[in-house]
């Protein structure tokens, strides 16, 4: 070959095939970026990939492909180390409860209120307490019970988060969708009552709402009152009188309304410490009943509430129930968390309100 020829060949041989190397380094790239976009279907993520090849100057290839989905993986969880991911919270498994057990309620203007089954005596009491089976080891139990359940989102919502299983929620017959409190409580492992305003003592200054049941009132009245309390929602065990009925113990309309209740197949319960009218009753007719023994919060403040948990504890200890009501206050939510740990050094537990009638 004549030497000028070759000379004039040879280079351009040498860009041509330069030019063939960087297109099949930038079509190899490009399959690769399509390969893992196949493969990795489902993430937002844009990917791109800058290739750059001297040519005589900088010259930049980017190859940009679509959208690549990959199962909502994010860019921070591709270098996260798996043995230190945090674990997902075991839940504690709960069969689903009944709202309504069949044969418990008739349907009324007031809406779905108790009645006792008629077929094999079943009351509300009995279906709707929460089981509870002491540990072999337990040497005492408390019940505690928080009242105004529902009537304010807010601390209701916190109550349900925080509060362990077995606290006691009483319904305010006041709340706004009762029987969605209802059912919350239930799901999470807490007994509900519901709360009765009946006229008390010092009704002029404790004013109980619209649908207190009044002495003055006709029994009509009262018996429409209290079947509008009964018929809030289904699920709950019994009723709870938050203090001393204003009715004298010997009141014929007291006795109708008490009466009433407990044909129903529905317990009674007494928040006030002090009361004695309520417990008449219930001894007199044989009734589920059980009192209060200690307001926790009679003093809000965390070192009042702190000696009452105390007290309440040291009467649980001697082997006995002890009962104790408390507002849906939060720093009193928090102490009476903060105070589980404590019952349970001294082998001592929180049982629902119906375990301790059971016990006594």
């Amino acid at each position: 070959m004549d030497l000028a020829l070759k000379d004039r060949i040879t280079p351009y041989i040498s860009i041509r095939v330069a030019g063939l190397t960087f297109a099949a380094l930038t079509g190899l790239s490009i399959l690769s970026i399509i390969g893992v976009a196949a493969m990795n279907t489902g993430s937002e993520q844009t990917l791109s990939l800058n290739v750059t090849v001297p040519l005589g100057g900088e010259h930049t290839v980017q190859a940009l492909a679509d959208p690549v989905k990959a199962g909502g993986l994010q860019t921070s969880d591709i270098h996260a180390d798996p043995e230190v991911a945090a674990e997902e919270p075991k839940k504690t498994y709960r069969p689903p409860i009944e709202d309504a057990v069949a044969g418990l309620h008739e349907s009324t203007p007031f809406g779905m209120v108790p009645v006792i089954r008629k077929s094999d005596g079943m009351t509300a009491f009995k279906a709707y307490s929460s089981e509870f089976a002491p540990a072999s080891d337990a040497r005492a139990m408390v019940s505690l019970v928080m009242v105004d359940y529902g009537l304010s989102k807010k601390t209701s919502d916190s109550a349900l988060e925080q509060l362990p299983e077995g606290v006691t929620l009483a319904l305010s017959p006041y709340s706004q969708d009762v029987q969605t409190w209802t059912t919350s409580a239930r799901q999470r492992g807490h007994e509900v009552w519901m709360g009765l305003p009946l006229q008390s003592q010092d009704f002029g200054v404790n004013d109980s709402g619209s649908q207190t049941l009044l002495v003055s009132a006709s029994l009509d009245q009262n018996k429409n009152r209290l079947l509008t309390t009964l018929g809030k929602s289904t699920g709950y065990v019994g009723i709870i009188d938050l203090d001393t009925p204003g009715f004298s113990s010997s009141s014929a309309d007291l006795d109708r309304i008490y009466s009433s209740i407990l044909e129903r197949g529905l317990a009674l319960a007494q928040a006030n410490p002090k009361d004695t009218v309520t417990g008449d009753f219930a001894i007199t007719h044989k009734a589920p009943f059980i009192q209060n023994d200690i307001w926790i919060d009679e003093n809000a403040s965390p070192k009042e509430v702190a000696k009452q948990l105390e007290k309440l504890k040291n009467l649980a200890a001697d082997g006995r129930t002890a009962v104790g009501f408390f507002h849906p206050y939060p720093s009193v939510i928090a102490q009476i968390k903060g105070w589980q740990a404590q019952l349970a050094d001294a082998k001592i537990e929180i049982a629902p309100l119906s375990a301790s009638i059971e016990q006594k």
